[in-house]
């Protein structure tokens, strides 16, 4: 039933945000025909595939019993179990390639996890500074499905070097590293596009004359 429903609602999502994006497209390129321009949207453009609903819901249940296993973990991610965090940057990454899909969500999970606990004591003091949450007592809350957890817990944490703390500052050489491959990857890919497209046009032009 979630199978079905799931990615029928969100294909709602994408029907009403493509007209937009069309007319968004237009309209900036009429105003900068000698320029490429891409349009952001969200991720609900993307929520009618079939392989990120298959993703996630296959992710529920190796939460959930990563969230018992798994050494040093103190957070049990019930009221986030349904993690589009995890499925979509997977789907984005793997092109939409299930196994592929399947197997970095369950290497995601436990990054997941760790970092919601990770960042346990400061939305918890958070969250008692503003009187959001009443009688927490000595339990703590946390968000089991931060967005970019390897890249938020690098950025945030980094500093706590000069405690003597050198596993946030490793992670973030790591993370950086890796965007500079993707990035590098990324224009290699443009410009054979690009390659590709131009010696296209100018076999065109040659058979044309």
């Amino acid at each position: 039933m979630c199978l079905t429903l799931f990615p029928v609602i969100s294909k709602y999502f994408m029907e009403s945000l493509s007209p937009i994006s069309e007319a968004v497209s237009d309209y900036m390129h009429k105003k900068f025909a000698d320029k490429q321009l891409v349009v952001g949207l969200d991720w609900p453009f993307l929520g009618g595939s079939n392989e990120i609903w298959l993703a996630v819901i296959y992710s529920i249940p190796i939460t959930v019993l990563f969230s018992f296993i798994l050494p040093g973990n103190g957070l049990l991610p019930f009221a986030g179990i349904v993690n589009i965090a995890l499925a979509v940057p997977a789907y984005l990454v793997t092109r939409g390639n299930l196994p592929r899909m399947i197997i970095l969500c369950t290497l995601g999970v436990p990054i997941f996890l760790y970092v919601g606990t990770a960042f346990a004591p400061f939305v918890t003091a958070l969250a008692n500074s503003t009187g959001a949450v009443a009688n927490l007592g000595t339990s703590m809350i946390s968000n089991s499905c931060i967005d970019g957890p390897v890249f938020t817990y690098a950025f945030a944490e980094f500093l706590d070097i000069i405690h003597g703390n050198f596993f946030p500052m490793i992670i973030l050489v790591i993370w950086l590293a890796g965007y500079f491959f993707m990035y590098r990857d990324i224009k290699k890919e443009a410009a054979a596009k690009k390659l590709a497209a131009d010696a296209a046009n100018e076999a065109a032009d040659t058979a044309t004359e």
